[in-house]
């Protein structure tokens, strides 16, 4: 079996610090293997990035935050017709859930324009 390619890379302390937050995060035993994992990450996000036929990284993930929020929103409403003392009208129930998805969307929107509050 051929050995295995060895690539160094000096860095500064503060990518050094990084990588080891990683390392520690994942519970890895050497620098090494925390490097090899964050560089093969890395590359399959540039090689799928001019994917013609699929969605970005970030277009992917502001589907996942947008169904994600309305989730966490439609949970709130349900708790609040589930433990609500009078009954529940059906039209009253569509019209905050209306409004309840547009908040969502609008929270969001926040989130993805960087406002985080």
């Amino acid at each position: 079996m051929a050995k295995s390619k060895v690539v160094q890379v000096p860095c500064d302390a503060g990518l050094y610090a990084k990588i080891v937050a990683y390392r520690d995060e994942k519970g890895l035993g050497k620098d090494a293997a925390a490097a090899r994992d964050l560089i093969l990450f890395a590359l399959r996000i540039l090689e799928h990035k001019d994917d013609a036929e699929g969605l970005s990284t970030r277009e992917l993930l502001e589907v996942i935050l947008t169904y994600t929020v309305k989730a966490q929103h439609t949970s709130s409403l349900v708790y609040y017709q589930t433990f609500n003392d009078s009954l529940v009208d059906m039209d009253s129930a569509k019209t905050k859930h209306k409004d309840t998805m547009r908040k969502a969307e609008d929270k969001v929107e926040q989130l993805l324009a960087g406002d985080a509050k």
